[in-house]
């Protein structure tokens, strides 16, 4: 019998899960559809002339995430970055003034911080549940959006506010990917090699991949939820009901970036105040100048309105950013505007979204999805983790978790308290 692990994606929870694994001399193979690693956590090089995260970028909750040892451990450069920083609000092209600022801002973190109010529920109610009225609802729904990928009325309040806060919120100047990319560096990974099926009725499992069949004693499954509701990963024995349930209850939302390089000399190369920009209650633009100290600008969308930018085809999230630098800087702004780069991550065939956000009543998913099927199928990625989902710390640390169930189900080593 095959006593090797197959792990399918090179993302964090991947390359976090083969790396443990050989520590504890397990042999590995790695199956990754694309020719690098990263998963959804890719730094961009070329594009902009610097460095730009054109997934996850930020180290969230640095106290307790995986990603802020490694960080330490490669020497990276470090900046202290709250996303959540912000300073002004455009409606349209008027600024709102000081009033105005807290009230929107009070309601902001209002929502934000829900865990009081989802928790006092009897049941796991959407996220609209608790959006304030006229004036500031139709635009703080737009928080969710960007926090979660999805918008408030499919989104389950309770696993909303399960997500971990800790001090340290981080941005990386080389980039979050380049962490990954060095720490993939040696692993057995087979680029370009994309899983289409596993046998894991047979003993040993087989894996069916673009260059053959391999064995495995078990097999440790990072793609993510979205990838799996499609299809495009076929297992035989279909899953049983309750794993299929709960990826159908973790579908990906979507968060999309705009990256433009600036002049150095532009208002918009040095790291500035975080602007919201809502070009009509349905639509919203948070603007980053200075994005991770690099003389870029990076505008964020979310939600549905990501959704339909990205299928109005390439360029319309950046005219959208356009129109929003315009709108908060003047029409002359565009002057000191270089490269752009923007992402369509629902349009990418090996994500098909940014990441989880669990339907309501669906906040149990996570937990299902982690346990897997008979300790010889095991899932990972980020939408597995219970309180860093949504996070490349929250993939790596469900890596770890699901190379040590192996090891505790394979005699090698038990799981620590």
């Amino acid at each position: 019998m095959s006593r090797q692990v197959v792990i399918i994606g090179a993302g964090a929870a991947g390359i976090a899960a083969a790396r443990r694994l050989l520590a504890e001399r397990v042999n590995v193979h790695v199956m990754e559809a694309e020719a690098i690693p990263g998963g959804r956590c890719i730094t961009d090089t070329t594009s902009l002339g610097h460095p730009f995260d054109r997934g996850g970028s930020w180290i969230h909750s640095a106290a307790i995430n995986p990603m802020a040892e490694l960080a330490r451990q490669q020497g990276a450069e470090i900046i202290e970055d709250d996303p959540g920083a912000l300073r002004a609000v455009v409606r349209g092209h008027a600024r709102l003034n000081d009033d105005e600022f807290k009230a929107y801002v009070s309601a902001w973190r209002g929502l934000a911080d829900s865990r009081a109010h989802a928790t006092t529920a009897t049941i796991d109610p959407a996220m609209d549940t608790f959006l304030p009225g006229e004036p500031w609802g139709p635009y703080i729904r737009h928080v969710v959006a960007l926090l979660s990928g999805v918008d408030p009325a499919v989104c389950s309040a309770e696993d909303f506010s399960r997500f971990e806060r800790a001090p340290g919120e981080w941005l990386l100047p080389e980039g979050q990917g380049s962490l990954l990319a060095a720490a993939a560096d040696s692993l057995p990974i087979a680029f370009e090699n994309p899983v289409h099926r596993i046998d894991y009725g047979s003993d040993p499992i087989q894996v069916h991949t673009r260059r053959g069949t391999i064995e495995a004693a078990a097999v440790i499954v990072t793609v993510s939820t979205a990838v799996l509701a499609a299809g495009t990963l076929a297992f035989d024995p279909g899953l049983p009901a309750s794993l299929r349930d709960a990826i159908d209850g973790l579908p990906l939302g979507l968060l999309n970036k705009v990256g433009i390089a600036v002049r150095a000399d532009s208002p918009l190369a040095a790291p500035g105040p975080v602007l919201m920009h809502h070009a009509s209650a349905d639509e919203a633009v948070m603007i980053r100048p200075g994005f991770a100290n690099q003389p870029v600008v990076c505008g964020l969308v979310g939600g549905s309105f990501a959704d339909a930018l990205e299928r109005q085809g390439p360029g319309a999230a950046t005219a959208a950013c356009l129109e929003s630098l315009r709108a908060v800087y003047g029409g002359a702004i565009t002057r000191d505007l270089g490269p752009s780069v923007e992402t369509t991550w629902r349009s990418h065939p090996w994500s098909l979204g940014a990441y989880s956000a669990a339907l309501p009543g669906h906040s149990g998913a996570r937990d299902v999805l982690a346990a897997g099927l008979d300790q010889r199928l095991l899932f990972a990625g980020e939408a597995t983790d219970p309180t860093l989902f949504s996070s490349v710390g929250g993939a790596w640390r469900s890596g770890i978790r699901a190379a040590e169930q192996y090891l505790a189900a394979s005699g090698q080593r038990s799981i620590p308290a």
